[in-house]
């Protein structure tokens, strides 16, 4: 598969969007790094990108590792594009592929708030942060159930961010020491305060266009 075959097979998979000129960018970053692992099944990647998030979430439980952990959070943003992009090019879309990238997903998402819960944040902030994250997923299944496919909206407080956030904290960490409990609860409040964003905008265009 070319990559403008790539292309046009990601923009059907996404209602006919047509790519930014950053996303455009991505798109051929995530074409070339995953051109060496065409040979690997995108389903072994997902459940690797699992493991490997359990793994890393031991980690935060050591300060000298918060560096390792940072790179850790990168690598698994990487890991969510490449089982999708091996899909797509080895032509394997299928229904248990992608239900299985959902519910490690919310794997993904779990470790990143046990790996802040290590780090020192505030327990509370982290539960609330991460259970508005779930039902922000969640409401896009029931979405799907009801027979609503597209993803509604794209909100603050999508995977990306939650990944992004989770290098800040532990970048922080590990570059001023002793202050991991105060970066990690900063950002445990900053993830709350986006998914609450995020769900707020989830369900008000879920109640519009489920409503008609």
């Amino acid at each position: 598969m070319k990559y403008v075959d790539y292309e046009s097979a990601w923009s059907t998979l996404h209602g006919q969007a047509q790519p930014s000129g950053m996303i455009r960018m991505w798109l051929r970053f995530m074409f070339v790094i995953t051109t060496p692992l065409m040979r690997i099944s995108p389903n072994t990647i997902t459940l690797s990108s699992g493991l490997f998030a359990i793994g890393l979430a031991g980690l935060a439980r050591v300060p000298a590792w918060y560096w390792l952990v940072a790179l850790g959070i990168f690598l698994l943003g990487i890991l969510d594009g490449v089982d999708g992009v091996l899909a797509v090019r080895r032509n394997q879309v299928t229904q248990w592929g992608a239900f299985l990238d959902s519910m490690i997903d919310r794997v993904v998402d779990v470790a990143i708030a046990v790996t802040l819960l290590f780090a020192g944040a505030d327990p509370l902030v982290v539960m609330i942060a991460a259970t508005l994250t779930l039902v922000h997923e969640y409401m896009r299944a029931r979405a799907a159930s009801v027979g609503y496919r597209l993803i509604g909206v794209v909100s603050v407080a999508e995977k990306p961010t939650r990944i992004i956030l989770g290098i800040v904290a532990f970048t922080a960490c590990s570059l001023v020491t002793g202050h991991a409990e105060s970066f990690s609860t900063i950002c445990a409040w900053v993830w709350l305060g986006l998914a609450f964003i995020g769900l707020t905008q989830l369900f008000v265009a879920y109640r519009k266009v489920l409503s008609s």
